[in-house]
């Protein structure tokens, strides 16, 4: 982990060109909000996520609003307009 933790990606970052998506848990103790924050804004297709309540895995811990992000962020042409919304209900007819 300490080997990831002091690679800078930033470089590699700069040069993709297509749209990405760093999604991060506010509790996080390997990967803090202050790592993460290095990467925001690094160029217009990366764009940051922070998710409450949750720690290294968000994807496990709030699996359901971390799904409805990941849903949005493929359907959303422009990522500057990507918000962190409710999970998502499932309504029965």
């Amino acid at each position: 982990v300490r080997s990831v933790l002091r690679m800078d990606l930033r470089t590699i970052l700069r040069q993709l060109e297509m749209p990405l998506l760093l999604v991060y848990g506010e509790n996080d103790n390997v990967v803090t909000p202050r790592d993460a924050a290095r990467y925001a804004g690094v160029n217009n297709t990366v764009h940051t996520m922070m998710l409450p309540h949750c720690r290294h895995f968000p994807m496990l811990d709030r699996s359901n609003q971390f799904n409805r992000l990941l849903q949005d962020f493929l359907r959303t042409p422009d990522i500057k307009n990507l918000e962190l919304k409710d999970e998502w209900v499932r309504r029965l007819r």
